[in-house]
């Protein structure tokens, strides 16, 4: 095969070409970190990183769920130790009341703090963590009990549970209904019994006082169940999240192996390929020196 001038100068052009290519190459790993850009660069490689990402994202939302759930389920805790201490003063009034040599204006005073009592559960029923009412089932964004005018409470709730996402698969119910904290309207629940508890201490009827007492125990013991339970959560919710913030690591510390370069051996690289591209320069700048002039010399 004849080789021209053309033709070296063509296959210099095309050889400084790729190298400049493979040094673009280069400095964009150096300035991003990573090994690859395109999925052409390394199609394996690619899909495996996208899969990661992912896995790190639903990691990151899975955490986010165990965050929001602790804080609610921590404030339900905070609400129902604050309802224990409210049953406990109750209590109190309940078995004074029961006392037969008690002054009638005595038990008129403890029903006025029946129902001041009353008013404070019915605030603490309502209570709300970030706009979400924390009694009212899954109606969280309306308040679940109402005043009405007569005094009476109702309940606008539902008794359905309120589940977070701790993994594929995997939910757990985080909240408690009113139903299940202050009663079943249905069958009378915490509002309508303190008002019945007023009105028996504003008649004098002991014996319905007395037997206040030992529902005010049951409301007791339940309150101490709902916080076992909510403690119980807690923990496992914990572990949970220390589980998925070690698993982010490990999908980060993969991550970091598939697509994050060696920067020492890159700038060695880079440094070897400026070297064979000078080289190419100067030897292509031999190649295209001589000119007709100098043959016809």
């Amino acid at each position: 095969m004849r080789v021209t001038n053309r033709m070296l100068v063509n296959g210099l052009i095309r050889n400084v070409h790729s190298a400049l290519a493979r040094l673009d190459k280069k400095y964009n790993q150096l300035a991003t970190g990573h090994e690859f850009q395109y999925p052409s660069d390394d199609p394996v490689g690619v899909a495996q990183v996208m899969q990661l990402t992912t896995s790190i994202k639903q990691t990151d939302q899975y955490i986010k769920n165990a965050n929001d759930a602790i804080l609610w389920m921590e404030s339900t805790d905070s609400a129902m130790n604050e309802f224990g201490s409210v049953l406990q003063r109750l209590k109190e009034l309940s078995i004074a009341g029961a006392n037969d040599t008690l002054p009638q204006e005595s038990r008129d005073a403890q029903a006025d703090e029946v129902r001041e009592l009353r008013n404070h559960l019915y605030m603490l029923a309502n209570s709300e963590q970030e706009g979400r009412y924390l009694f009212a089932g899954t109606r969280t964004m309306n308040s679940p009990y109402e005043r009405l005018a007569d005094g009476t409470i109702i309940y606008h709730g539902n008794d359905q549970q309120v589940r977070v996402e701790l993994g594929i698969g995997v939910t757990m119910d985080i909240n408690i209904t009113g139903i299940n904290a202050f009663g079943d309207p249905a069958t009378g629940d915490i509002f309508a019994f303190l008002a019945q508890l007023e009105e028996n201490l504003r008649t004098g009827n002991v014996p319905a006082i007395n037997e206040a007492v030992g529902t005010l125990e049951n409301y007791l013991d339940n309150s101490l169940k709902i916080r076992s339970e909510l403690g119980a959560k807690v923990n496992r919710m914990e572990m949970n999240k220390e589980r998925l913030e070690t698993l982010k690591l490990n999908y980060k510390k993969i991550l970091s192996d598939t697509q994050d370069i060696d920067f020492a051996e890159k700038v060695m690289e880079l440094k070897m390929m400026e070297s064979v591209q000078q080289a190419a320069l100067n030897v292509g700048a031999r190649i295209i020196q001589p000119t007709l002039i100098d043959f016809l010399r």
